[in-house]
């Protein structure tokens, strides 16, 4: 009986270590070899919730988005009309769209700005307070997550409320627009009307002082 006893208490004092580690299977840390969990396990910022892997811990990058400015149509003195295409919205939403506009090139939101909805596609925008026969620069732009991304830039000039008209003779007059109306901005010099019917020159005072019909003459 005696030497049982000391075979039992020989195999007791053999008992094997337990190996400690992350025993967590979710974990960035997982110890496969570990027997005991020992507290250490780390988790990923995406699958934070102990175990979530219906999701992809892979990292999403967003990007800029990716668009071009409209063309500048319908320039009048005061006002045209711009946009842009935002063909990409680089991964993230797209919360706001429009165009910058001013006298330097390269134009932000320190500048003259319309704001058109969001996300991606075609838009238009109305520019508005603008100074006749200036140059102006303007470029669309997009921002999502990431930050402000911007069209090409584009450049024209308002047009100039002075136009010029021509008479039957072929001589180009300056006319000047005040309000409503347009003005000669100097005296016509034709010989003829505008159907080509010649007007007759009457140099004579006297006769000058009696006419009736229209006459041209110089002074």
């Amino acid at each position: 009986m005696g030497f049982i006893a000391i075979v039992l208490l020989t195999f007791a004092g053999c008992e094997k270590n337990k190996q400690k580690g992350c025993t967590e299977p979710n974990a960035i840390n997982f110890d496969s070899v570990a027997e005991e969990n020992d507290g250490s396990c780390r988790y990923d910022d995406y699958n934070n919730n102990y175990g979530n892997t219906d999701q992809d811990s892979t990292e999403i990058v967003i990007s800029l988005p990716t668009l071009t400015t409209t063309t500048v149509s319908s320039i009048t003195e005061t006002a045209a009309v711009s946009g842009g295409n935002i063909t990409n919205n680089g991964g993230g939403a797209v919360t706001s769209r429009g165009i910058y506009w001013g006298t330097s090139t390269n134009p932000t939101i320190a500048d003259n700005s319309s704001e058109n909805g969001s996300g991606t596609g075609i838009f238009t925008s109305n520019l508005s307070g603008l100074t006749q026969n200036t140059v102006y620069y303007v470029r669309a732009y997009a921002i999502n997550s990431t930050g402000t991304s911007y069209g090409n830039e584009i450049s024209f000039t308002t047009a100039t409320n002075n136009s010029t008209i021509a008479d039957a003779d072929g001589n180009v007059y300056t006319s000047l627009t005040i309000g409503t109306q347009e003005w000669m901005a100097e005296n016509l010099r034709t010989t003829k009307y505008s159907d080509g019917t010649a007007i007759p020159n009457v140099t004579s005072n006297s006769q000058w002082g009696n006419l009736s019909t229209g006459a041209w003459s110089h002074y």
